[in-house]
């Protein structure tokens, strides 16, 4: 198995320079040029299946809206954390809001303010048509709901928009289509305490609550993300790994940064199903030495000219040299696609639904760190 050294010591030699800039610079191009050697292809080595499941409806006591204000507030609600990014709607309406965020069992934030007239004791309901991806997922290949023996069809957002003329009866999803990403964090209240080399993150003013477990926690400003393993209590998480960083105390954090790619599906959901998805994902990026890389052996030498060529074109230089490295690079690559690549014609997207990571991505999807230069 190839190793995080394997491929950049060889870029940074064939570069001439191994000094600290020199390494820095080999380590970055390599994550990158395999980034876009995943772009390039259908890999079978970057393949696998993730799940989610479905939400049904939440409907439970009544809601108070004020025309003009985003807060809506419950009687008899038991609203969570989890109900963040879902749809809100009063009953009979088909004017919906996106929560975007929870402030107690009793009281929510609409992304706008309400438009309606100001009501009690109204009915609602709280559904949830938008579901996030894996982070590192770059294209969806298939969507198969086992439960009702039912495979999605992939749809483009037009046609979700000509489908929706008003507010669609819940049923079996039958279509899902790219929502793009997330643009706002999932929970950033109140401050955090970290301790260099320790796996316990220490919040004040928090309501960490259960269903953190298996998020990214990030401090805000840092490049590097971590898993969270438990969540211990409202004040307390511990994460996969040990914190990297220096210790700080009230820092600001994050918990799920922006940009968790979504999927949503039609019609909404009438069922909690499990949805299993067959997916691209992006390269794991490699920070220390002995991280084994996802390419296989053979692609050591694509690895390597990709990386050498882009450490080239990043110093500038001269374009006969460049040009030459980019050529070798290349022909290496269509080999590669010729002998492994998985080039069946139903492999619709294989551009990606969602694109390719940005190369200066803080989090690029990569667990339990993300490496950036």
């Amino acid at each position: 198995m190839l190793t995080f050294l394997d491929v950049w010591r060889p870029v940074a030699r064939r570069l001439g320079d191994e000094s600290r800039s020199g390494v820095s610079d080999a380590k970055y191009v390599v994550n990158s040029i395999m980034r876009e050697i995943a772009m390039r292809a259908t890999w079978p080595f970057l393949l696998d299946e993730k799940a989610f499941v479905l939400v049904t409806a939440y409907t439970t006591g009544t809601a108070d809206v004020t025309n003009g204000s985003p807060t809506v507030t419950g009687t008899g609600t038991t609203w969570t954390q989890d109900m963040m990014f879902r749809k809100f709607r009063l009953s009979g309406s088909d004017i919906t809001y996106r929560i975007v965020a929870f402030t107690s069992t009793t009281s929510i934030r609409l992304d706008r303010p309400y438009a309606g007239s100001t009501a009690t004791a109204q009915d609602y309901e709280i559904h949830k048509d938008e579901y996030g991806l894996e982070r590192d997922t770059m294209t969806v290949i298939r969507m198969r709901i086992p439960e009702a023996n039912r495979t999605l069809q992939a749809a483009a957002l037009w046609k979700l928009f000509e489908l929706e003329q008003g507010v669609e009866s819940s049923s079996t999803p039958e279509l899902y289509v790219d929502a793009g990403r997330t643009a706002i964090p999932y929970y950033n209240t109140g401050y955090v305490t970290t301790t260099s080399n320790s796996a316990t993150i220490t919040g004040s003013g928090t309501t960490f609550s259960t269903d953190f477990a298996g998020r990214l926690f990030r401090v805000r400003g840092d490049g590097i993300a971590y898993r969270i393993r438990t969540r211990d209590s409202a004040t307390q998480l511990t994460l996969d790994s040990p914190y990297r960083g220096m210790a700080n105390s009230s820092i600001e954090y994050e918990v799920d940064p922006a940009g968790v790619p979504l999927v949503r599906l039609w019609p909404r959901p009438s069922s909690a199903y499990h949805v299993y998805y067959w997916r691209k994902r992006s390269p794991r990026l490699a920070t220390e030495d002995d991280d084994l890389i996802d390419f296989p052996d053979d692609f050591h030498d694509v690895v390597v000219a990709g990386g050498y060529q882009r450490v080239l074109q990043l110093r500038g230089g001269d374009l006969g040299l460049i040009g030459q490295a980019k050529q070798d690079y290349e022909t290496l690559l269509r080999e590669r696609v010729n002998q492994s690549a998985m080039t069946s014609a139903d492999q619709a997207a294989q551009l990606g639904q969602w694109g390719e990571t940005p190369a200066h991505s803080l989090l690029a999807g990569a667990y339990p760190a993300v490496y950036t230069r």
